[in-house]
């Protein structure tokens, strides 16, 4: 595999959709999130993403067959007034910096051709220690959504996290900022073990 692969595996006609990312990443905190999602709300998966950037494995599933590690993408129409949803989980991270930068890329085409409006990326903040209280810490692409979120209780604090927020979570902030989208980072505070 030379190039990343994308499969639209089904077409779906989505309105005014909201994306949720929870890839692997401190504590697995966003990717339990998102996996959670999906299960919960019995999304449908619409994409699949190969890419040579995640670590060169297969995961060996109970059978004792194998699958390939990928990313994928599921859908969701919202009910009862919810939002349509897109959610991101996936096996793993890129390995490499430039397919952090070319991944988070194609996150953000994909979420450009529903016509996505606002991305939340889900990820964990490690103190190291265990954590009694629970907490989330964000980052965001403009002082309105800071606003919006600390109505949520969302904490933000100055230069937290202090070294910066990094991985695709990181990225969709950066490049989607860049394209005018609105992208939150939730971080759950954990030990990060």
């Amino acid at each position: 595999m030379k190039e990343t692969l994308v499969f639209r595996i089904k077409d779906i006609e989505l309105v005014d959709p909201i994306m949720v990312e929870g890839l692997p990443g401190v504590g697995h905190v966003g990717k339990l999130v998102a996996d959670h999602m999906v299960e919960e709300l019995n999304a449908e998966k619409v994409i699949e993403i190969y890419s040579p950037h995640f670590p060169p494995q297969v995961m060996v599933k109970e059978d004792g067959t194998i699958k390939q590690v990928k990313n994928e993408i599921y859908a969701r129409r919202g009910e009862d007034g919810g939002p349509d949803l897109l959610i991101v989980i996936g096996d793993y991270q890129s390995a490499t910096n430039e397919g952090h930068y070319e991944l988070a890329s194609i996150y953000l085409d994909i979420a450009e051709s529903y016509k996505v409006k606002r991305i939340y990326a889900l990820g964990g903040y490690g103190t190291g220690q265990f954590v009694d209280k629970s907490s989330v810490m964000g980052a965001a692409t403009s002082l309105e959504l800071v606003e919006e979120m600390k109505r949520e209780g969302v904490l933000f604090q100055e230069n937290e996290p202090g070294g910066g927020i990094i991985g695709v979570s990181g990225l969709l902030l950066g490049l989607g900022a860049l394209r005018g989208l609105e992208v939150v980072c939730l971080m759950g505070v954990t030990s990060g073990y």
